[in-house]
């Protein structure tokens, strides 16, 4: 870090509780002439001193924070919509306005990372650009699948883990679907959804980019879920896109990777159960 930082505390309105104080982590607000103030070289910019100040002291960029409203969810209220959303493969065709998307985007923005990093980026296919990234996918993934489709990819399949495609019949009708979304035909990756989200993080960031990248994009699912729009994280796109041809057909330069790649759109489909799931716990 310089020593500016993008926070600042006016002294006008500060009422000197010292609670910005008590809550940065990297213990970079001393008091200086008087007045609190916020040194650059130790901020890391995560923003706790403007979200735990009382009196609105603390600018980000020279602007005034957010008043953030209190949770009107009740604890089962909650549980109800994380349970409640589903991995929706069947879309109407009405698009996503701009300015929803606009606030399910900053959903995401607003998440919490695993080393306080800023660097997840998303990009938003929509419309006629869907079909032809499906295409384009999907002509990827059924080069990978013709090199399984005899005995040597079968011995490598079943060595992988993916005894599924280890079988002949299960292999040629998953061909078939997926040479129908190459030529346009069908949509077996993305289900003719309205838009299709790209989250990427930097190249050099191995250890925790993925994990940031998770993590927003399961605010931005949840987010749009309350909203009456579902998701469905895609991960066969997601290997497509590790590819050559894959990475030209997101259009992410050499430096980016995904960290996650899921569809939105309004759901056809109404649930009225929760699932059964296998503990976390043992």
């Amino acid at each position: 870090m310089t020593n500016n930082t993008i926070y600042e505390i006016l002294p006008e309105k500060c009422i000197r509780c010292g609670k910005c104080v008590r809550e940065c982590p990297s213990s970079a607000i001393k008091t200086v002439e008087g007045n609190l103030r916020i040194l650059g070289d130790r901020c890391i910019e995560c923003g706790h001193c403007g979200a735990v100040c009382p009196a609105g002291a603390v600018l980000c960029e020279g602007e005034e924070l957010v008043p953030l409203e209190p949770p009107r969810l009740t604890g089962e209220q909650a549980f109800a919509l994380i349970g409640g959303k589903r991995s929706v493969r069947s879309y109407k065709t009405e698009p996503i306005p701009a300015e929803v998307m606009s606030r399910i985007l900053e959903a995401g923005a607003l998440t919490g990372t695993a080393t306080n990093s800023r660097n997840v980026r998303a990009r938003i296919f929509e419309g006629e650009e869907v079909y032809r990234l499906t295409s384009q996918l999907c002509a990827v993934m059924l080069g990978t699948l013709n090199l399984l489709d005899n005995p040597a990819g079968r011995l490598i399949a079943r060595g992988a883990g993916m005894k599924r495609y280890a079988n002949p019949v299960f292999l040629k009708a998953f061909k078939r679907k997926i040479a129908a979304g190459a030529d346009g035909s069908a949509d077996p990756l993305f289900f003719r959804a309205p838009a299709v989200v790209v989250l990427t993080h930097p190249r050099k960031d191995r250890r925790f980019g993925r994990t940031n990248g998770v993590l927003a994009g399961q605010s931005m699912m949840l987010y749009a879920h309350a909203l009456g729009i579902e998701s469905c994280i895609i991960g066969f796109a997601e290997v497509a896109g590790r590819s050559r041809r894959g990475k030209e057909a997101l259009g992410l330069p050499a430096d980016r990777e995904i960290s996650l790649i899921f569809t939105l759109g309004y759901g056809t489909p109404r649930y009225f159960r929760l699932p059964k799931r296998p503990s976390l716990t043992g």
